[in-house]
């Protein structure tokens, strides 16, 4: 018998995609869900908020900067907005947070207004679907949830970089 603690002798896959319920090993405290939700709906609201301006990059930097937008410090700002947001989610959710803004333009557009909230909630859907089925596959085992969205979003991406490399 080992004399680690419990949580270092568990496998490396479950160490790089914790279930929801539990981080190494550890119940988690209750707090700890809400600092990603917390930081993924502010994120959300300040990004609804420059809607306007993200659609004005679709047309080019030339006619954003005649526009008045500094195109250099607004990309800065959302890039590292951007990240924040996808490394809270990524840290929770796996692949799902990567995909679901490629996935949902698809569905409804490339316009900022509806595709943000769009988002936002087939995101979390779709994460609650991955936990739900890491949780009731194996019964009474779990699945990392991690495991399940590598599945969803790993042929996604390989999908996306056929389709743009194709002429």
């Amino acid at each position: 018998m080992s004399r680690r603690p419990r949580c270092c002798r568990r496998s490396p896959a479950t160490w790089s995609s914790p279930p929801t319920t539990r981080a190494a090993g550890w119940p988690v405290p209750p707090a700890v869900p809400w600092i990603p939700a917390t930081a993924s709906l502010a994120g959300t609201a300040v990004l609804l908020g420059l809607s306007r301006p993200l659609d004005l990059l679709l047309a080019g930097e030339e006619a954003d900067a005649s526009l008045g937008l500094d195109v250099h410090r607004f990309r800065a700002a959302v890039f590292v907005l951007v990240a924040l947001m996808i490394g809270t989610v990524v840290a929770v959710s796996g692949s799902i947070g990567p995909i679901m803004p490629h996935f949902v333009r698809l569905l409804v557009g490339a316009d900022h207004r509806r595709a943000l909230p769009a988002v936002a909630l087939l995101g979390r859907a779709l994460l609650i679907i991955a936990d739900l089925d890491a949780r009731t596959l194996t019964s009474p085992g779990e699945i990392p949830v991690g495991s399940l969205t590598a599945l969803v979003g790993g042929p996604f991406f390989l999908y996306l970089m056929h389709r743009k490399a194709a002429p």
